[in-house]
């Protein structure tokens, strides 16, 4: 940014505000707008590699795996309606197996196109 700050001190600096053609202060305004586009471009890019680390996360979440198994398995319940001994009904809980939770797990990626 050294030069470009330089190199606009030196452009039209005479009488180029007498014409009405200031080159000197057109280049310091382009000097002045290419620092705040390259700060948005480093913000840009930090936020890019944020939401890339995001999508590899969910990715990760989302797809079987030794380690998704130990997570899930055992997390997820459903719920039946049956009888007990004596004819009640009664709630009973059995949990959801490993093939449910990756057919989810599945229908949940091809839904948010990952």
């Amino acid at each position: 940014m050294a030069n470009l700050d330089y190199l606009a001190s030196l452009v039209g600096k005479r009488d180029c505000c007498k014409r009405g053609v200031c080159i000197h202060h057109q280049a310091k305004a382009a000097v002045k707008e290419i620092k705040k586009l390259k700060a948005r471009n480093k913000w840009l890019v930090e936020k890019h590699d944020e939401l890339l680390d995001g999508f590899q996360s969910i990715n990760e979440a989302l797809t079987p795996s030794a380690e998704t198994k130990r997570a899930y398995f055992g997390e997820f319940y459903a719920y039946i309606s049956d009888t007990d001994e004596d004819g009640n009904e009664a709630q009973r809980k059995i949990i959801v197996g490993w093939d449910s939770i990756k057919d989810i797990m599945g229908a949940i990626k091809n839904r948010a196109n990952v």
